[in-house]
């Protein structure tokens, strides 16, 4: 699995910052595959953003379907929540149930194949706690077409809406304080891919996007006697990306072929930013325009089918940053060699064997792709730092993969090894400045190590039924260095612990006999600080717990429908399931049974859905 939450996602070639899923709905209805790259160094040609490995979603399109083809989907979930009090330590749970309905249509005309998809998800009256509404609607166009046999193209058009309402009403010391909240977020996005396969080893692509993003949110309060305070929120944000390639792949010899690829990125966003109070007397804004430009190159060698080596080189130029602080170029060179098929040690007993090689230098810079936070006034308010630039991390890792026993046990080890220095932070305007507000600096170096072990069984494998298990568990250490002389990520004086686990582990099961399948997860972590809500007589505060845990992550069922079956019916496919998360927690040490600091509970849910495919 990836190393961070913070990881890249690239959807259709396409980057996103990470927390940019409050605008998408990622479900398998529309994605058709997915690919993760756990090192940053395999996401040279995104830059920074890749540091902490990506994943790659394919989506679903017309190929194929010589016919017209309906895909329909149908859900309903039941989430369950822990919400804390605000002025106490009580607790209540709030059930929602969410309806979630999805329509396809598919087809390929031949020289023109196209996908319409659409998906409304929305909570029903009364079934979620008092004055909580939510819907999300997304309506996908997905268009591929030859111009000739050479040139091809695929457009997508994506229309996302998002909206949600929530209040709350609590009494505290014979006073009522009450809130409502409303948000509305829209994303219009275009996406047009284009390739020119000049000859059988040299071709042309690009891609272009156009994309808006806006969040809309309205707050008011009520308190003191119905005192009325709050505002209004407006952001928005225009957003460009295109690039150009040349690549080429040619067989030299029979034992070798060579790769190479070189082209041209470009990255811009413009962020509007406004806030006014509902009395007006407080309102700001804030309009800021960012682009990156780079150049990209690589080479790649492989000899016969068992030596590959790549060599990946990326420089950036952005605008945030002034010209002596620009422009370091970043690399990672990648080789990975497969013994087993090098010495034809291939047997009864090892089926496969990989080493793998990877080291690299990756420039992480500000505000690159959708932002994971709206940094509302800051550049009115901010002090220029002309001495701000990208933090660099070194990267490298190192690992095996084996195979045994016709493949039926695996076992894969990694190290990854990490340096991130000057990473970027934010402290308080130097006074005697003349300004207010934040310095935005490089402050802090990370060196970060870990060690992953996945092992994996097959202990059944026929035409009729099939179990397999994977086992995986990591454990890392960090340190994290400051300007300051502190370690902001563990001082005992300070009382500021550590959020990194001793060690985590996974056990994943899954399960097919016939028509029927299952699957089972359970996660686990020894040790890692969490800070939580904590009442001493009354009075709210906060404290470190011990973050171990194990619970029951995941355990799904279900049946599809038989061939035999879905000839008879003109059907391509038809299946129900039901799933559950995060049903039983097994241990845990913190109180309110949370994973995250000043997080919520862990949340229970349980789905059914149908797929119908003709």
């Amino acid at each position: 699995g990836l190393r961070s939450d913070n990881s890249l996602m690239v959807i259709d070639g396409l980057p996103y910052a990470p927390g940019f899923s409050n605008f998408f709905n990622l479900n398998s209805f529309e994605y058709q595959s997915i690919l993760a790259i756990n090192s940053g160094n395999g996401a040279t040609l995104y830059g920074g953003p890749g540091y902490n490995g990506a994943f790659f979603l394919q989506s679903k399109t017309g190929e194929n379907h010589v016919r017209p083809a309906f895909d329909f989907n149908s859900s309903a979930t039941v989430l369950s929540n822990e919400i804390s009090g605000l002025f106490n330590e009580e607790s209540t749970t709030g059930n929602q149930v969410v309806l979630t309905n999805a329509f396809a249509f598919s087809q390929d005309f031949g020289p023109v194949d196209t996908r319409v998809s659409y998906t409304y998800s929305h909570w029903p009256d009364d079934s979620a706690i008092p004055d909580t509404k939510k819907n999300y609607q997304n309506l996908r166009v997905n268009t591929g077409f030859k111009i000739t046999p050479r040139f091809k193209g695929r457009l997508i058009l994506d229309d996302f809406y998002n909206r949600s309402e929530s209040g709350q009403k609590v009494t505290y010391a014979g006073q009522t304080y009450s809130s409502l909240t409303e948000n509305v977020n829209k994303s219009l996005l275009g996406n047009l891919q284009l390739n020119y396969q000049i000859t059988d080893w040299l071709s042309v692509s690009s891609q272009s996007s156009l994309g808006k993003v806006e969040q809309n949110e309205y707050q008011t309060n009520y308190s003191m006697g119905g005192m009325q305070t709050g505002g209004i929120t407006d952001l928005r944000q225009d957003r460009r990306f295109a690039n150009l390639y040349v690549a080429l792949n040619k067989s030299l010899s029979d034992d070798f072929t060579f790769s190479a690829f070189a082209g041209y990125q470009y990255f811009g966003t413009e962020t509007d930013e406004r806030y006014r109070s509902l009395d007006h007397v407080n309102q700001g804004g804030a309009w800021s325009e960012t682009s990156t430009t780079s150049t990209i190159g690589g080479l790649g060698l492989q000899f016969k089918n068992y030596l590959f080596t790549d060599v990946n080189f990326r420089k950036d130029l952005v605008s945030i940053y002034s010209d002596d602080n620009n422009g370091v170029p970043a690399y990672s060179i990648n080789t990975s060699f497969i013994f087993s098929e090098a010495f034809a040690w291939q047997n009864s007993i090892l089926s496969f064997g990989k080493l793998r090689f990877s080291a690299g230098k990756s420039e992480v810079a500000l505000q690159q792709g959708y932002p994971r936070e709206w940094f509302m006034g800051r550049p009115l308010s901010g002090y220029f730092n002309p001495n701000l630039h990208a933090s660099t991390k070194r990267m490298f890792e190192s690992g095996i993969d084996l195979a045994f026993l016709k493949k039926r046990l695996t076992l894969n080890a990694t190290l990854f090894s990490d340096t991130h220095k000057e990473m970027v932070g934010e402290i308080a305007v130097p006074i005697g400045t003349g300004a207010t507000g934040f310095l935005t600096a490089n402050l802090w170096d990370l060196r970060s190590r870990r060690w992953e072990l996945m092992l994996g069984g097959t202990a059944l494998r026929n035409d009729n039924a099939s179990v397999t298990t994977s086992l995986i568990w990591a454990t890392s250490h960090s340190e994290l260095d400051s300007d300051f002389g502190i370690d902001p990520g563990e001082d005992e004086e300070l009382g500021i612990g550590s959020p990194n686990p001793d060690w985590t582990g996974s056990f994943l099961t899954q399960v097919t006999f016939h028509n029927f399948f299952a699957s089972l997860l359970i996660d686990g972590r020894k040790g890692g600080d969490i800070l939580t809500r904590d009442f001493v007589n009354g009075i709210p505060g906060y404290k470190f717990e011990d973050g171990s845990m194990a619970r029951l992550r995941d355990l799904s069922i279900g049946c599809r429908m038989s061939l035999s079956a879905l000839e008879k019916l003109g059907m391509r496919d038809a299946q129900i399931s039901l799933s559950g998360r995060n049903f039983w927690t097994m241990y845990s040490k913190t109180e309110n049974d949370t994973e995250n600091s000043m997080g919520p509970a862990a949340q229970k849910s349980a789905t059914i859905s149908l797929t119908l495919m003709f």
